[in-house]
């Protein structure tokens, strides 16, 4: 006969077993550019795609960075889709005041490494896929002071379970 967990332990695993489909659910698909070099990515964006296996809706936030192993966090940016609030981290001062993307009237935000311009920038849903275009210029101490190949890594946040 199986044995059966405390009532408060059962609660812990059955928010545990919630919490990994959620994160099953929700996954990065992919980047556009994947590789370059220069100043800025061809067509001075990027997009990024990320998935939920039953509605975009259930992707909360999402974070992109693009860094190195020598430089992480050179260009950090968390972008919470509720009211589309752009936050790009800055390695000596922490996060930026956050500006609404896609809004004309918000500052391009910069740190030491990477400028992001969020009147030219987007975010879209449509069915299970959620699409941003950010537009990122690099500064031209990056190149400089940190020569090599960066990585680009993407994280969905999905939706929190209720209580």
């Amino acid at each position: 006969m199986p044995r059966r967990l405390p009532r408060s332990l059962a609660a812990v695993a059955a928010l545990l077993a919630f919490a990994s489909a959620a994160f099953a659910a929700t996954s990065a698909v992919s980047v556009t550019p994947a590789s370059g070099s220069g100043r800025s990515p061809a067509g001075g964006s990027f997009t990024f795609v990320f998935h939920d296996d039953t509605d975009f809706h259930n992707i909360t936030a999402v974070s992109m960075d693009i860094s190195s192993a020598s430089l992480p966090t050179a260009c950090f940016v968390y972008l919470r889709l509720s009211d589309s609030q752009l936050y790009l981290y800055d390695p000596a001062a922490g996060f930026t005041t956050s500006v609404t993307l896609g809004d004309p009237a918000s500052p391009v935000q910069r740190n030491t490494m990477c400028a992001v311009d969020p009147a030219r920038s987007s975010v879209s849903g449509s069915g299970a896929d959620l699409t941003v275009h950010l537009a990122v210029a690099f500064e031209a101490t990056l190149a400089v002071n940190h020569p090599g190949t960066y990585d680009v890594q993407m994280l969905p946040y999905p939706t929190a379970p209720a209580g």
